[in-house]
This record gives C-alpha cells, sequence and structure tokens, in this order.
C-alpha cells in the first residue's frame, strides 16, 4: 500500500510525494515540463516531459510506452527507492519502474529532479542512480547519445511512435549498426531502411549556425567502450531536438523563435537515393541526378538482368558483372570518388595503401577497398568489402573514394585501374637491370682471375663458371651474355614462362644455350640461369 502526499516542490519529487493529474515538475528554468497527458483523441494517459513554454508542446520523453494507463496515473518514489507510475484506480499496481539499483541503505534517501536540460534523474545525494537520458523514446535532446556498448552490448536506440497521437512503440527505430558499428540505421521492423555514411574517424564533428549566430553541431565518436552520436549547442537557450517521426523520418528541429516554428535543419532520408539498397547489388544511385528519372545505373563493367522491370522504376534487382571474375593477374581495381560506402564493410585497420589494396587483392573474395588518410589518433585505414555492393550511391555529401574489383578491361569511368602485374612489371625490370649489372662485374672479375693466357677464352665469350659453393662441394653457376639469354627465351616469350615468384616471372631456356645433357633442369628467373642438377638435396 502506497502512502502518498500531493508534490508542492517544483522540480523535485522527495520519499512520500507524488504527482497526478494536472500536476506536473517544472525545471529550475522552467523549460521543462513532467507530468501525465493524452495526446490527441485518444482516451489513454502517459507520463511525459516536453516544453513547458512552446505552445502546442511535443513531447520529448515518454515513460509507461508498453503501457499505457485508462485514467491518470501516479507517480511517485517506491519503498525500494525507484521512480513508479502507479494505476491511477487501485494506486498498487505499478505500471512503470525506473529499475535502478539502489542500495539497501539508501532506499528511503533517493529523490527525483527534472534538471534544465530535459533529463529526469534519480539520485541519491550528488549520485545518479537512473537518469531519462540514458532511456530516449523517440527525441534526442542536446546531450543524448545513442550509443553502443561494445562490451555488453547494450543499445540506447529511439523508437518512433505508432503515430502522430501514439505514443506506443512505432515501426521504426534508429541506433548504431551492432555489426558496423561506425554507421547509423534506421530499421523498419527487422528490416534496414535507412543507413548513414560510414565514419572513418574517431571522432566526427559537423557545426551548423543558427539565425542568433550560436552554433550547434552533430557528432560522432568511437572509443575503446563505446560508440555514439549525439549532438549539442554553443547556446543551452537554444531549444533543439532530434526526432524519429512515426513515418521512418529522423529530422533534426530547432525552434524559432520569431517565426514560433520548428524548422527543420537536417533529416534523413529525404532523397531518393537515401533509401536503403534503392538500385540493388553494384547498382548505384545519383544523388545528384533528375529526381523523376530512375536515378539508378550500373557500373561500369556491370549490367542488369532486370530490363522490364527496371523501365517500370523497379530496381532492386540490381546488377550483374558483364565478365566473371577468374582471381588472376587480370584483376584490379577502378576508382569511384564521392561514394557512399556500401553496406557490410569489413574493418581492417591501420595500414599504408598498398598493403590495404594487397590484403583485397590477395582474397578471390574481397570485391573492394577503401582508404583514409586522415592522420588522427584512432581512426581507421583500411576498409574491406565482400560478396555483393550494395547500398550505393554517387555524389553523397559525405562520400568517400572507393576501389571497386573489375576485370582488367572495365575500367570505371570516373577512374583507372590498378593492375597489380603493372606492378609486378616494374619491380621486375628493376631487379634485370641490376642483375645485368652484377652478372657484367662478375664476369669481369672472372676475367681477370683466369689470366690474359687462358686457353679457349675471350672477353666476348658468352659463358664462364663460377663456383659459389666453396670447397668440394662449390657448386657452378654459369653466366650468359643478355643476347644469348633473349634468344634461349624467345624473347622472354609467354610460351617459356613457368610461373611468378616475389622477385618477378620465371622462363625456361632451350637446352643449346647451355650444352648440358636431358636431365638438367634449366629455368631463368627473369634473368638468372638456374642450374640445378649440382645442387644438393634440391627438392623436386
Amino acid at each position: 500500500m502506497f502512502l502518498l502526499s500531493v508534490c508542492t516542490s517544483l522540480d523535485n519529487l522527495v520519499p512520500g510525494e507524488s504527482i497526478s493529474t494536472d500536476q506536473t515538475l517544472i525545471s529550475s528554468s522552467g523549460t521543462f515540463a513532467l507530468g501525465f497527458f493524452s495526446p490527441g483523441n485518444s482516451k489513454k494517459f502517459f507520463l511525459g516531459i516536453w516544453y513547458n513554454t512552446i505552445p502546442k508542446t511535443p513531447k520529448v520523453w515518454v515513460a509507461n510506452r508498453e503501457i499505457p494507463l485508462d485514467s491518470p496515473g501516479v507517480l511517485t518514489l517506491s519503498g525500494d527507492g525507484n521512480l513508479v507510475v502507479l494505476d491511477g484506480m487501485t494506486k498498487n499496481l505499478v505500471i512503470w519502474s525506473s529499475n535502478a539499483s539502489v542500495p539497501a541503505s539508501a532506499m528511503n534517501a533517493t529523490t527525483a529532479v527534472l534538471m534544465d536540460s530535459g533529463n529526469l534523474q534519480l539520485k541519491l545525494e550528488e549520485d545518479i542512480l537512473w537518469q531519462s537520458f540514458d532511456h530516449p523514446s523517440h527525441t534526442l535532446l542536446p546531450s543524448v547519445k545513442l550509443s553502443l556498448n561494445k562490451i555488453t552490448g547494450q543499445q540506447a536506440r529511439l523508437t518512433s511512435w505508432a503515430a502522430l497521437d501514439d505514443p506506443q512503440h512505432g515501426m521504426f527505430s534508429l541506433g548504431i549498426d551492432p555489426k558496423v558499428q561506425r554507421q547509423l540505421i534506421t530499421w523498419k521492423a527487422n528490416a534496414t531502411y535507412w543507413r548513414s555514411a560510414v565514419y572513418f574517424d574517431k571522432e566526427s564533428k559537423t557545426f551548423f549556425r543558427n539565425q542568433s549566430g550560436g552554433f550547434f553541431y552533430v557528432a560522432y565518436s568511437f572509443d575503446a567502450n563505446e560508440i555514439y552520436f549525439t549532438f549539442g549547442v554553443s547556446d543551452s537557450s537554444v531549444k533543439l531536438r532530434a526526432v524519429l517521426s512515426p513515418t521512418g523520418q529522423f529530422n533534426l528541429l530547432l525552434w524559432t523563435e520569431r517565426s514560433k516554428t520548428w524548422f527543420e535543419a537536417w533529416g534523413e532520408p529525404i532523397n531518393k537515393c537515401d533509401y536503403y539498397a534503392r538500385c540493388g547489388p553494384y547498382g548505384a544511385c545519383d544523388k545528384n541526378g533528375d529526381p523523376l528519372s530512375s536515378q539508378c545505373k550500373c557500373l561500369k563493367g556491370f549490367r542488369t538482368e532486370f530490363q522490364k522491370q527496371w523501365a517500370t522504376g523497379d530496381w532492386p534487382g540490381g546488377c550483374v558483372r558483364e565478365k566473371a571474375l577468374t582471381c588472376d593477374k587480370g584483376e584490379g581495381f577502378s576508382k569511384f570518388e564521392k561514394m557512399k560506402l556500401p553496406d557490410h564493410a569489413i574493418i581492417l585497420g591501420n595500414m599504408r595503401t598498398s598493403e590495404c589494396e594487397f590484403e583485397c587483392l590477395r582474397n578471390c573474395s574481397c570485391t573492394a577497398y577503401a582508404y583514409s588518410n586522415a592522420t588522427e589518433e584512432g581512426t581507421i585505414k583500411c576498409l574491406t568489402w565482400f560478396g555483393d555492393l550494395t547500398d550505393l550511391v554517387e555524389n553523397h555529401g559525405l562520400g568517400q573514394t572507393m576501389y571497386i574489383r573489375v576485370h582488367r578491361s572495365d575500367q570505371g569511368g570516373k577512374g583507372h585501374v590498378h593492375k597489380l602485374s603493372l606492378v609486378i612489371t616494374l619491380v621486375s625490370a628493376t631487379a634485370g637491370l641490376l642483375t645485368i649489372l652484377f652478372g657484367y662485374l662478375l664476369w669481369k672479375k672472372t676475367l681477370r682471375n683466369e689470366g690474359r693466357g687462358s686457353t679457349g677464352g675471350s672477353k666476348s665469350e658468352a659463358i664462364s663458371n663460377v663456383s659459389v659453393g666453396g670447397g668440394k662441394n662449390g657448386t657452378e653457376l654459369p653466366l650468359f651474355s643478355l643476347r644469348s639469354i633473349v634468344a634461349s627465351t624467345n624473347n622472354f616469350s609467354e610460351a617459356n614462362k613457368l610461373g611468378e615468384g616475389g622477385f618477378g616471372p620465371v622462363y625456361k631456356v632451350t637446352l643449346p644455350l647451355c650444352a648440358l645433357n636431358s636431365s638438367t633442369l634449366i629455368v631463368l628467373h627473369h634473368i638468372f640461369c638456374i642450374f640445378l642438377n649440382n645442387v644438393p638435396n634440391f627438392p623436386s
């Protein structure tokens, strides 16, 4: 049995006090009010917080969304120290509770305070045991966080109202993506409805200026234990709220005192390209395109298999590759700029650009990568994607440069193809020139050691034997002129190519060059002629 008295204080509740119909808590500055309300033509009652001085004020927080009251309820502090909403008829049935962990010694010492920020706090002296800012409903106020605890997995999300006059849970929710933790997601039921850009940086802030000259910002932060999205203002008198509407719109609204209206400073989704996966896999939506046209197109090297559907404005089937990838040296990456990075990114962490490209290229399932040149500590450098690329948007305001895996002949319209074979060729050519120089110097030294009187030898002779092993097991390595090598490999033809190693291509040479018996295996590693018959324990 709860014994209650009417609350006489303005902004707080103490044990034994309560508020009910037509009674409110008012924050000390008079900005916010807390009390029971019945929205629109509804006959249900809810406990909520709203702006106290704005006409037709919107509600910014609702407590008992899951269990509406059929009559005005009672808000009080229970015997265990928690805030509770009681059924207005019996005053014994608990409809809603803050469910805070209150020490047994403090069960009759807690207080509830409505702060000037709109935050309802349950306190034990100066310690905050529970606060409404940690449990947002459908609205964010400045300093309220959409958060994800990376240790526990606990999230703070927004959930839309069911309708404009129904605070019960609606179809839409908004929060940080638990799979790709550097992006926001709006879900319609369990399906993705809208997705933000991917945030590379450890922290990101976007600033706006209002008509009075003050600033407000939207911020995203990523640290070891928690990720959160929030916003703030430079002037506490500025009234700013972000709302997830019953239709799935997420809008940042600013109160303008002159016109007595809420001004929309930012919102998503607005453009048709903002809706998730509008153009299907490998289909790109052009945000600068004609909004009355399709806006969807296939990237170069891709085509749609659903021409009839696309002609009628049905694009979710997306695009497929014109040429299948075979995971060989004929593949590379086409560069695309100002792209909203696709969904399902895999974070590889901090590495150089070449390392990021190599990690993707060596995995046949990797279809794209993106790299950030930011130098801030904690900034991720390399993102990769595996499988189909979904939710691609061109000319996006927060777009990044990305590289999509393509066949050699499919060069992206805005970029170029990076070919690993080109890198190998340059490395091999450099190694070749150095080897020629080394061989020439070694040849000159050998001739000097043999003396001018040696029989059967001349400075123009093609072959000279050099012992490189030492002792009786020394291995004889012959040296060849470049002209003879070119002739013996048929000018380094593909037919003579055996494969590639870490230092370049490996070629087969014909036996007449080396005049050895048929049991000898001779290969040329770029321009190295290696005889394996005299090398002990050489693996087959």
